[in-house]
Parts: C-alpha cells; structure tokens; sequence
C-alpha cells in the first residue's frame, strides 16, 4: 500500500510541473520543419508543416494522400513527398517532386516551370530562372518582381545578353540593370540607372532628379539633396515630407524630432504641417 501511495504522489508532481501531459502517446507528432529565414516576405511560418507516423499535416489539417516518410519541409510554404509537390498544404498539380527546387522568396522551379507562391509563373525560362533578392527574380529574358514581369525583354537588334542578367538591388525598395530603374518592381521613369542611388527612406536620386517611391519630388535640387528621417528631407532651400514640399519651413534651420514631429527656428511641424 506504501508504495502505490508514493507512485501516487511522484504521478501527481509531474503532471503539474509540466513533464507529463494528459493524453501524450510514444508517437507524438514530430516537427519537420526549420527556422524561418529573417526578412522573408511571405507570412509563412516554417513550423506549420507537421506529421505523425500516419498522417502529414499544414496548420492542424490533414495533407490527403501525403507520403509521411518520405514527406520533407522545403521552405518557405513549400513541401514534398517522393511524388507530389505542395504549398501551404496545397498539391501543385503538375509539378515535378524530383526536380523541385525552393529557391527564396516565395519563387520555386522544376525542370518544365518556374513559381511564385506556388503558381507558375506563365512564359518564364525555367533553366536560367534564379532569385535575385528582396523579391526581384529574373531569366535570360525578364525581371520579375512578386513573380510579376517587370519589363518586357530586350528585343533590340544585338543587344546581347538581356538586362536582367545583372539586376541590382539598391534597397529601400529600389533595384535596377543596365538601362532601368525599378521601384517595387515598376519601372521608374526618366532614372540614370549609371548613377543612380538610394538614399532611404523612399527617397532616391540621380545627378539631374530627385524621387520618392519612384515618383519625381518636384523643384528638389538633386545635388545636394539630404535624407534626414521619418519622412522628412531637404535641399539647401526646401524642406519636403514624403516627397511634398513643407510650406513655410526654413531648411537651415530645420531639425526632426521624434513621432512626426520636426522644427525649425519660427515654427513646428507635424507630418510636414504647420502646427498651431
């Protein structure tokens, strides 16, 4: 009786401090999957693929007709067995398990297709197709960005290899090749892409203009252009806030605080306003 009474007490003790749980069984689910890359741009999680010794599952719901022991966690949303191929715990009909490569960001390839978010990617040339970063992919004929075409290829009369075999992210949002700028994937207009740079923040320049988020900053002198923070940035004698001139404010004088808030020697600012 002594000693059902202390294997009584030892059971209690370890139920509550955490080491046995109710309903645990030798052959729990194991986790198949990796950390999930920083900076990664889909919502993703790398531990939502999970599988026990009968079932695969994605989010708790069972993958139907998922080989469990041959079933392996690709990244990214992507996964396979020893003969389908699946994203988000979707089958990708069609796609090839043995020749299925996760490359980043959201893009994969096999031997016949090129995907983005486990969609193919229509017109893609799927043996020179590679992720370049920050969202942008490219071919030996287009640039993608968000598995979308960003330009259309260069059919130019020897032109040589294309522009997209030295795509360039500049960061900020901006990348650009031989002949183009691009800001999140749209082609920005009238950009030296020879000397063109990113200055943070959404602002960027060349040696004749100034942008933000793509888009000219109207009379902004792109010479001596600063970026300051917070939205804010001036020239020697205009202060601007996302791209906007700030009216009234002294650029000389011109100092940004925090949450918004800027000044300069007669007056205050919030978000590029005059404040009262």
């Amino acid at each position: 009786m002594r000693h059902l009474t202390i294997l009584f007490i030892l059971y209690v003790c370890m139920s509550q401090s955490g080491n046995l749980h109710a309903g645990e069984y030798p052959h729990a689910e194991s986790e198949v999957v990796q950390k999930r890359p920083k900076g990664h741009p889909s919502s993703n999680k790398d531990k939502e693929y999970v599988k026990d010794d009968f079932k695969v599952y994605y989010r708790g719901k069972t993958i139907k007709g998922a080989h469990v022991s041959s079933f392996e966690n690709l990244g990214e949303g992507y996964g396979r067995d020893n003969r389908n191929v699946y994203y988000n715990g979707t089958l990708i009909k069609g796609a090839s398990s043995t020749s299925f490569q996760q490359l980043g960001g959201g893009y994969a390839k096999d031997h016949s297709n090129a995907y983005y978010a486990g969609a193919i990617i229509r017109g893609a040339h799927t043996s020179s197709f590679e992720y370049s970063g920050k969202g942008h992919a490219k071919d030996n004929r287009n640039v993608y960005y968000d598995g979308r075409t960003t330009k259309a290829p260069d059919k130019r009369p020897h032109a040589g290899p294309t522009s997209s075999g030295n795509m360039t992210s500049l960061g900020g949002g901006y990348s650009k090749d031989s002949f183009h700028v691009y800001y999140d994937g749209k082609q920005v207009k009238d950009a030296t892409a020879s000397s063109f740079q990113s200055l943070g923040d959404g602002y960027a320049k060349d040696p004749w203009k100034v942008f933000y988020r793509g888009e000219p900053v109207k009379d902004a002198s792109a010479n001596s252009f600063q970026c300051l923070k917070d939205g804010y940035a001036k020239d020697p004698w205009k202060v601007f806030y996302r791209g906007k001139a700030v009216k009234d404010a002294s650029a000389t004088s011109f100092q940004v605080l925090t949450d918004g808030y800027a000044k300069d020697a007669w007056n205050t600012f919030y978000r590029g306003e005059k404040t009262k």
